[in-house]
């Protein structure tokens, strides 16, 4: 498994350097999260939404302060964790099925589609820790139950499969993917195990989990207000949401974003099928199979509940309305990218299970199966356009560079900027908060989450701002430019970029007397 968890980070590596170390906004917002860290600040929930735990703000300092505060330390976290799902990936399959499929897991876990090798590697509010952790959790409850020599040995297991369960109820509530399968099997297969160490595995989980518990309770659970207010989905809505999981969002997630043109349709059919095949086979193999018998039933057991309640518990969660977005943007695919523990061990196992039955070419066709598959991403991975592969689904317009703006900026001695926050947050990150910037259009006209209010306040407050929009490159008269014509402002235009240009009011000016040149014009 350390071989393919190194195959695994050299392909992510190179992707990461074709597209120049490029992080999106949500991602430079933890950023300088771990920034405050660094400047002896505490956070526990990523600002203005107390359902996501600010877990990763804490590497991304440790990596800051050891290499320096760069997009390419930011990037030493996202690998950490890449490698960490390659490994505990092939971990659980090991312990469920046996060495051979924990072998093809990890290489099919290294090889991943374009969607799981770029989604996993975003530091975006516990997505990828949530995979780590929740694989985790099921190999500890698994050993468990069939591999502790000892009731101390037991105790010991289910103590830390409560605290890592604490923690990813702090970082995400994602982690019910993962709870209520190891629930039900821990219920039905170790109950008397469970009465015994209750008491240790309650104390361990409120370890874990104690940021959670201290900002709720200090503030009036504000996690459950924010859980609970969303209203309840209709009928058509839920058909809605389920046709588009079967029709864009599992064909996503077993190839990549249609935009980035990684599959062919035959190869796109291939890889569907056969992921969905793999999936079915994890509901056969507690009973059926050539491991009838052997070790790991439990967490055999685990996987099947796992991938039939995955998808029934995002239909009837509050993510799933995202899926209807009027944009047509991928807005869910981070919810249930957990699909990816079960889907290269799906695979794994199907491939063992074809290469058991009694016919001279049984083996290798299943060996053919999961080298055909681990091509075609392969494939996949090396079309990648990476630099649009790493924009966030909800902004595409942040250029390939900050430099030429940055430059400019520190030229003029400009310091405070008014922009849209899709690039507002990468370039305080990128500056180490030199540059404070603040997005109006989001803050007070569209009603969006303020996520730094003193950066907005500080470019309010400041006596000389620029404003910096996105531009369509033959565009000659932006929006903002009329609205600053029609308002009789003066200013100092520049275009740093083919896409970006800068306008500099020559004295302090009201945001409100040109808000209808700001926003998302494209």
């Amino acid at each position: 498994m350390l071989v393919w968890t190194t195959v695994g980070l050299l392909l992510r590596l190179y992707l990461i350097a074709r597209s120049n170390w490029r992080i999106d906004y949500d991602e430079a917002m933890l950023g300088l999260l771990g920034l405050r860290v660094l400047r002896g600040e505490w956070p526990v929930f990523i600002p203005a939404q107390a359902t996501l735990g600010a877990f990763e703000a804490y590497p991304l300092a440790v990596a800051f302060r050891l290499f320096g505060v760069s997009p390419i330390s930011f990037r030493v976290v996202s690998l950490l964790f890449a490698g960490g799902y390659i490994l505990t990936t092939g971990w659980l399959a090991r312990r469920a099925f046996d060495e051979r499929a924990g072998w093809i897991a990890a290489m099919l876990a290294a090889l991943a589609p374009p969607y799981m090798t770029i989604m996993g590697l975003k530091t975006w509010g516990g997505t990828i820790e949530t995979i780590v952790l929740g694989n985790l959790l099921f190999v500890l409850v698994g050993e468990s139950i069939e591999r502790a020599e000892s009731d101390r040995l037991r105790r010991r297991y289910l103590a830390l499969a409560a605290f890592v369960a604490g923690v990813m109820f702090w970082l995400a509530w994602l982690g019910f993917y993962y709870f209520l399968p190891a629930a039900m099997v821990a219920l039905w297969r170790d109950r008397g195990a469970l009465r015994a160490s209750w008491r240790l595995a309650v104390v361990a989980f409120l370890i874990g989990s104690a940021p959670f518990w201290v900002v709720n309770l200090r503030d009036a659970f504000p996690t459950f207000a924010t859980a609970f207010k969303a209203s309840p989905e209709t009928t058509d809505v839920r058909g809605a949401v389920t046709a588009h999981f079967a029709d864009d969002l599992f064909p996503r997630l077993v190839t990549g974003d249609p935009a980035w043109r990684t599959s062919g349709t035959r190869g796109q059919m291939v890889l569907i099928a056969s992921y969905l095949i793999g999936l079915v086979g994890l509901l056969i193999w507690p009973r059926r199979g050539p491991w009838r018998g052997q070790p790991g039933a439990s967490l055999r057991w685990m996987l099947a509940i796992f991938a039939i309640t995955l998808p029934v518990l995002y239909l009837f969660s509050g993510y799933s309305r995202n899926a209807l977005n009027p944009w047509g943007i991928d807005a869910t695919g981070r919810y249930v990218l957990m699909i990816h523990t079960a889907l290269p061990i799906g695979l794994a196992a199907l491939s063992g299970a074809i290469g058991s039955v009694r016919w001279p070419l049984a083996r290798l066709a299943g060996i053919g199966l999961v080298l055909l598959i681990a091509a075609l991403n392969m494939i996949g991975n090396l079309r990648l356009n990476a630099i649009k592969a790493f924009d966030s689904p909800y902004y595409d317009r942040l250029p390939e560079s900050l430099a030429p703006l940055v430059a400019y900026l520190d030229a003029n001695g400009i310091s405070r900027v008014w922009t849209d926050v899709g690039i507002a947050h990468v370039l305080m990150f990128e500056t180490n908060e030199r540059i404070i910037a603040a997005d109006y259009h989001d803050a007070y006209l569209a009603g969006g989450l303020i996520r730094f209010p003193d950066a907005l306040a500080a470019v309010e407050a400041a006596p000389r701002v620029a404003f910096v929009v996105p531009v369509q490159p033959d565009q000659q008269d932006p929006p903002l430019q009329r609205a600053l014509d029609a308002a009789q402002v003066h200013y100092t235009a520049a275009r740093v970029t083919p896409t970006l240009a800068v306008y500099v009011p020559d004295g302090p000016i009201d945001p409100a007397v040109v808000a209808p040149g700001l926003g998302y014009q494209y």
